[in-house]
């Protein structure tokens, strides 16, 4: 008896294996969605008064924050890994951002590359 439900557990584990993997599939398009093509280049900086557009003078990703020049001038705007989302940003990138307040000075959100 006992023989009997391990062999019709085992059929039924490899029915279930065998029916897996023939159907399963990996979603490309979600991750090919995520990141950009290698030559792709980032849309052109947008314009306007009320547009903030800087460089980026420096970011840590071990430490998580960095800061950015404004291409107007003014106080530098600090980044917190927190207000990149999936985005990787280094030194000399251009970036289009929204400044909210902190703490300790002006903080940029929804950052975005620009060329």
């Amino acid at each position: 008896m006992r023989s009997n439900i391990v062999r019709q557990t085992f059929l039924i584990a490899m029915c279930v294996l065998s029916l897996g993997a023939a159907t399963w599939a990996p979603d490309v398009t979600a991750q090919a969605s995520a990141t950009p093509p290698a030559n792709s280049k980032p849309p052109r900086c947008p314009t306007g008064a009320n547009v903030h557009v800087g460089t980026v003078r420096f970011f840590n990703e071990q430490k998580g924050y960095g800061y950015i020049v404004p291409a107007k001038g003014g106080e530098e705007v600090y980044v917190h890994h927190t207000a990149l989302g999936s985005l990787v940003i280094k030194a000399d990138d251009r970036v289009v951002y929204d400044v909210t307040s902190g703490k300790n000075g002006p903080v940029a959100a929804n950052i975005r590359l620009c060329s």
